[in-house]
Order: structure tokens, then sequence, then C-alpha cells
């Protein structure tokens, strides 16, 4: 299908780079990754950032800049080779951090686990050597980066040298599907963990200094079979809300790391295989996922004031949050074009339905992006406008699965 005409973005909210990730496994291990120079080349105005990856794996993982009405990708490229869904951008933005694995510089030493690339210039920086791949990342401060690796070794990184400046183990803990859930606060870096044999699920909070405070949730169990728990936090960063395969809920408060279990009115209880859960504001959060069957188990809101909630859509398997509301959608990816889905809906963080487009097509992915959304079907990259609910553009997708995030 061509291209339609986009109506131009905005430039005030793309101001800001946005980074493209993809969220689909990578078959093997042990890709090098090759670290390309490029010449200064300031961005675009309207250009978004990307890591750009084939479903199928055949492809090399990319970082580049991406024509934000195809979101395909463009000139200067940087290879990140094994991905590993994680990454983190420096206080000031001009720099990313990706979790990666790959072999050593002529393959002498640890494996690098860590790569920095300039955004501005579009070039790899820095690789850091941990040995195992990182899962996990935050960047707290300058000179700071804090990397979960697959071992379960906790390393606080100077991301200007590379050097590691402390090292400390985590204990066992269960990967759970990826991205890693995880978040940013001004208290620091924030890891939920899932359980592992006798050990319980947990928070974790890593400050700038490397210091880590811990706390257990043995009554919301995480994990399973590529399992997932939902993590959520106030605006403040005070407080962490944690939702995992039962009914409770666990809040955290973050100055003291004190567990307050709640059982939530009228909440579907069903045992959920995945969770994930977003912040709404106003003591609200939207939470959604899939059973063990890998069923969607629909998309509710839950009042963080009352512990109440309420059925938003009951076969949607994920949501995404933008200024207005929530955007709700099928959220499995399905190569059967003919399998009929949800479409795309909006609502209000009240339950109050503002628009429904494409009808009963089958939604995989969607991402937002200032006042637009990029809803992927089988084949088509859908551009709607959320101000005003319609479709601005249509496209034959390149085979990525992304996720739009905003530079700090």
């Amino acid at each position: 299908m061509s291209t339609l005409t986009l109506p131009k973005f905005e430039r005030h909210r793309f101001a800001a780079a946005v980074a493209v990730l993809a969220a689909v496994a990578f078959a093997g291990c042990g890709g090098k990754a090759k670290v390309e120079a490029q010449p200064a080349a300031p961005a675009p105005a309207d250009a978004l950032l990307a890591v750009v990856r084939s479903l199928d794996g055949g492809a090399s993982t990319m970082f580049a800049r991406v024509a934000p009405q195809t979101l395909r990708p463009r000139s200067p490229q940087v290879v990140l080779g094994e991905y590993h869904d994680a990454w983190t951008f420096s206080p000031d933005g001009s720099r990313v951090a990706f979790g990666i694995s790959s072999p050593a510089a002529n393959g002498v030493g640890p494996r690098v686990g860590v790569r920095i690339v300039d955004v501005t210039r579009m070039t790899a920086t820095r690789d850091v050597s941990t040995g195992i791949a990182a899962e996990a990342l935050g960047w707290l401060a300058p000179r700071r980066l804090v990397a979960l690796l697959q071992s379960g070794e906790l390393n606080l990184i100077d991301p200007d040298t590379g050097a590691i400046l402390s090292r400390q183990s985590v204990g066992p803990f269960k990967m759970q599907c990826v991205p890693q859930p995880s978040a940013i606060t001004r208290r620091g870096f924030v890891l939920l963990l899932a359980s592992r044999g006798r050990t319980p699920s947990r928070l974790l909070l890593v400050t700038a200094q490397g210091r880590v405070r811990t706390v257990p949730l043995p009554r919301v169990p995480l994990g399973g079979n590529c399992g997932r728990g939902g993590l959520a936090l106030d605006d403040a960063g005070s407080r962490a809300f944690v939702f995992g395969r039962g009914s409770l809920v666990a809040e955290i408060d973050l100055s003291t790391m004190q567990v307050t279990y709640h059982r939530v009115a009228a909440h579907r209880s069903a045992p959920a295989r995945r969770r994930g859960a977003l912040w709404l504001g106003n003591g609200v959060v939207a939470v959604f996922g899939q059973d063990k069957a890998r069923s969607p188990m629909g998309v509710e809101v839950i009042n963080t004031k009352t512990w109440t909630s309420r059925s938003i859509q009951r076969n949607a398997g994920a949501a995404r949050s933008f200024a207005r509301g929530l955007l709700v959608y099928d959220a499995e990816y399905d190569p059967d074009a003919s399998r009929r889905g949800i479409g795309l809906r909006a609502y209000r963080p009240d339950g109050r339905k503002l628009f429904h487009v494409l009808g009963r097509e089958k939604v995989w992915d969607v991402q937002v992006a200032g006042s637009y959304a990029y809803a992927f079907s089988a084949t088509l990259l859908h551009v709607v406008d959320l101000n005003s609910g319609k479709v601005v553009s249509r496209s034959k997708h390149a085979g990525v699965r992304t996720e739009l995030v905003k530079v700090p």
C-alpha cells in the first residue's frame, strides 16, 4: 500500500529525540558487534531514533534515525549486535546505553555487556566489558550507570571511562519477559526481580552511590514460563506498585521500603502469566496482561485511593498511556491478517470511550510519540492522530517491533 501524506508533526513535541526499541526475542548468541565510526551529523527536527530488528531475527540489530511517517531507518547507523532489550539515556539525553552481548575487541577479554552511543554523532563511544549481557540499565548521574547482569550481579559503571566501580550480587532471580521491569526515580533505580526457588519476588532500589536496598514480596509471586510482573510508580516517584500472578497488590514506600498489601474490590483475580501496569495520574493505575493460555485478560483501571477497579476492555491484552488517557489493543503478534481483533481503542482514565479506529484489525503493537500513535497490524503500520482519532498515514511496515520512548 502506498504511503499517504502525514500532516506536519508538531516540532515542539519532537524537539527531544525519541527512541524506538524492539521488544522481540533474539535467536542465538555470540554475534560480534561492529562499532561504526560516523562523522558528526545533527539530527533533523522531525527524526526519531530507533533500534531496528527484524521479526525473524535474520538481520543485524541497528540503532538509527527513522522517518516519523514510516519508521524506516536512515543513515548513519550503529550496529548493536545481540541486543538484550535494555536501554537508558544519560541525564542530559546526549547519550544512550544499550544492554548487549558481544565478544571483546579482537576476541580478547570478557564479553561486552553495555554499549554507549553518542546520539548526535550516532557513533558508539564506549564498550563496557561486563563478561555477560546487561538485562536492565539505569543512568542515574552523569558518571554513574547501574547495570543488572544476567548473572545476578549489579555493576556500577563510570560511562565516561567504562570502569566498573563496584560489583555486588543480588542473588538468584528468574529472567522475566523482556524488558525487565524497572524505572528511574529521584531516589534511584527501581528493579523488580522475579522469584526463583525459595527466593521470593523482590523490589530493589539502587542509588547512584551503588547502595542497594531490598524488600521481599513473598505475597506477590512473579515468574513462571516467561512470566512478568507489573510495576508502576506514582508521579513523585515515592511509591511503587507491584502486580503479580495473583490478586494482591504490593505498595512500597520507597523512602522507608515498607510494604503494604491490598486486595482490590471487583478485581479480576484469574492467575496471570504476564502483567503490565501504567500509572495514569491522580491515584489511578491501568493493569493488563495475559493468562496462562496467553489469552488476553483485559484492561482495567484501579483506584489506589479506594482500591476499587473498573473494567475498560475485557478482550484486550495490552495498553499504552497518552496525554488524554489510555490506548488498548490485542497485543499478540499474529501474521494471519484475516484473524479478527479489536482494532485500536482509546479511553479516558474514567472509562469513557474517546475513539475506535482500525475496526476489527488485530493490532499487535502500539507506541506513542507526542500526539501520534503507531499501531502495527499484521502487515501495516498505521499512524493515528490522537487529538482527532483519525488514521493519517498507512504504510507497509518493515517487519520490526518497536517501542517509542522519550529522552528525559
